[in-house]
């Protein structure tokens, strides 16, 4: 009787620790769900956070792409226009020509495209002219004299009564300024790559912008890692 009692009573201890075990493996997955979830959440804030701080560096870097090439743009349309002009006083009609229906056309083809070429610009300096607009006046005067005049940072510290490291500090605060209110008003990184489709040029120029700005930012850090 006695060692029935007792083999009952490690029987049951022996459930009690498989009971336990259970129970700790159940509490160990649902920490590691719980660490996952975590770990999850976290990267998801991080993708998030580097997604937003490349979206500023690109807004940043195609408002400094168009400050850029603003000033060029007035000499640019009127060299496309007067091409226009040339093409379409040269265009000879269809039926004055023995078989020339198809080098009218293609000619004509090339007349549109640079219609809408001109169109395009225009719609870029409308652009630039509006972000423009929204400048305080102490940051559209360093952006004018950085961009439109293309001063040196030498003569810009010497006009402000700066040194050229907040010249550098100023201008990289104005364009950040702008990027912010062009987000604000919808301006992203996607409107301006249409807003410059087909125009390389400004593209090669924004590609510079995004390479300097890189630069600059890990020169930043180095910076801070120094201090």
């Amino acid at each position: 009787m006695m060692g029935q009692t007792l083999i009952k009573a490690k029987d049951e201890m022996e459930i009690d620790k498989a009971k336990n075990c259970k129970s700790d493996v159940e509490n160990c997955k649902n920490q590691s769900k719980s660490y996952n979830l975590s770990t999850n959440f976290a990267k998801s804030v991080e993708n998030c956070s580097s997604a937003k701080v490349l979206e500023k560096n690109k807004i940043s870097a195609y408002v400094k792409a168009l400050f850029t090439v603003y000033p060029s743009l007035p000499n640019i349309i009127k060299v496309v226009d007067n091409i226009v002009l040339q093409r379409a006083s040269s265009i000879v009609p269809v039926s004055s020509v023995f078989g020339g229906v198809s080098s009218t056309m293609k000619e004509i083809e090339k007349v549109i495209d640079m219609s809408d070429r001109k169109v395009r610009l225009l719609r870029v300096v409308a652009v630039t002219r509006d972000i423009l607009s929204g400048l305080s006046e102490i940051d559209y005067e360093i952006v004018d004299m950085k961009f439109f005049k293309r001063m040196k940072t030498e003569s810009i510290a010497s006009r402000l009564g700066i040194d050229e490291r907040s010249v550098f500090r100023r201008v990289s605060k104005s364009i950040e300024r702008c990027s912010v209110k062009c987000a604000e008003s919808g301006f992203d990184s996607r409107f301006f790559c249409e807003l410059l489709d087909g125009e390389a040029w400004i593209k090669e120029v924004f590609n510079k912008s995004m390479s300097e700005l890189s630069a600059n930012k890990m020169r930043g850090v180095r910076g801070v890692k120094k201090g």
